[in-house]
């Protein structure tokens, strides 16, 4: 999954760099000021030419240090002389750096509209999509049947986020998922530690903290099955949420981190950082760091707030970032902002479906049709096609 982290209003990783090196990104071909400090314009370098050499030099010894960190280096730079330096750096430090146009002002990067047009026209440049996992409460024979016709007929294969406490209550889950896996139709498996059952009331928080010794041996007992493990949370509760990712840890030790996913949990975005800085301060790397818990924000449909906390995390932990809950709203407002996410909203379609046609369709005509309506919009949102 591709990373590029927010540094900064502009959201791009290039930014920590250039603004380290000296060089705006911001302004067009006259005098910019930046913090306090006035750059020169495009008439001074054209008297100066040695001055974008210069330049280059010390963007170059920065570029590594950036590709280290980041998968892609992207640079929107509408004054001349600094587009010119960074192409130089980029031949000197033999580090790509891939430009983008604008249509728009940068000097508007603060209106969220703009941020989020931003990065989907990164996204579109370099080919990149959120990878979406499809929340099953059940793998039921009509929904394994729509994942093999999705499979084999389409060459689609989806990612599933499956609860520890669905395979523990109907233990067929298993052997349906091993299946899956062996014979190639699917493509990641999440497991969740089943958390998102404390807000529906079907189990007590004593019976789920419980629950954590089984769930840690169960992991440890499957780890080749699954790709990424859901560290156990408590939604809207950072310090539950900090003691039992602890006592999880506890019991897991050995186990492969970079499959862990952390969950930060909060309130409000002061929360949210808290608990973000409280899991990086355990020291343990995880693969992902991931947000759960934003129900009250997407009620008042407070995207800019998700984004904020999106963002905070992402520049912590230096790590992809997974939005758990997401919706349609969400993957087209503010998908840009996050790597991967879950979502459980499909399945409405599929109740939709079987109760609208004219001609009653099947669960598994349901389901499949569901299934591929998302991950086309999803497609054709960032310009790609299934591989």
């Amino acid at each position: 999954m591709a990373r590029f982290i927010s540094e900064g209003i502009v959201d791009l990783a290039a930014i920590d760099c250039i603004n380290n090196a000296g060089i705006v990104l911001e302004g067009e071909e006259k005098d910019v000021v930046k913090g306090g400090d006035k750059y020169p314009s495009w008439e001074y370098f054209k008297k100066n030419p040695e001055e974008i050499d210069l330049l280059a030099k010390k963007v170059a010894s920065q570029l590594p240090t950036l590709k280290s960190r980041y998968d892609y280096i992207v640079a929107y730079v509408n004054v001349k002389a600094y587009r010119l330096a960074l192409k130089k750096a980029s031949n000197l430090s033999n580090v790509p750096v891939h430009f983008i146009n604008l249509r728009f002002s940068p000097l508007s990067f603060r209106s969220l509209k703009n941020r989020s047009n931003l990065m989907e026209s990164i996204r579109r440049f370099l080919n990149i999509r959120p990878e979406i996992y499809f929340c099953f409460p059940d793998l039921a024979d009509a929904k394994v049947r729509a994942i093999r016709r999705l499979a084999e007929g389409d060459g689609l294969r989806i990612n599933v986020l499956i609860s520890y406490l669905t395979i523990k209550g109907k233990p067929s889950t298993l052997h349906k998922l091993v299946t899956l896996r062996s014979r190639k139709l699917i493509s990641r498996i999440m497991l969740d530690s089943g958390a998102y059952n404390l807000l529906n009331r079907s189990i007590s928080l004593k019976s789920y903290r419980q629950l954590i010794n089984e769930y840690a041996n169960f992991i440890i007992s499957h780890q080749k099955l699954f790709d990424r493990v859901v560290v156990p949370d408590v939604p809207n509760d950072p310090h539950k949420t900090e003691e039992y990712t602890k006592l999880f840890l506890k019991r897991i030790q050995g186990f492969n981190s970079e499959k862990l996913v952390f969950v930060a949990q909060g309130r409000s975005i002061r929360s949210y950082v808290k608990s973000i800085q409280r899991l990086k301060r355990l020291n343990v790397s995880p693969g992902v760091i991931g947000i759960g818990g934003i129900d009250h924000f997407k009620r008042r449909r407070d995207w800019g707030s998700i984004v904020k906390i999106l963002n905070y995390a992402a520049s912590c932990f230096g790590k992809p970032v997974h939005l758990f809950g997401a919706t349609r709203t969400i993957l087209k407002r503010i998908g840009m902002f996050f790597d991967c996410c879950d979502m459980a909203s499909w399945l409405y379609d599929i109740r939709f479906r079987r109760r609208s046609e004219l001609n009653a369709l099947t669960s598994e005509q349901a389901t499949y049709m569901a299934i591929k309506k998302t991950l086309f919009e999803n497609m054709s949102r960032t310009g790609m096609c299934s591989n």
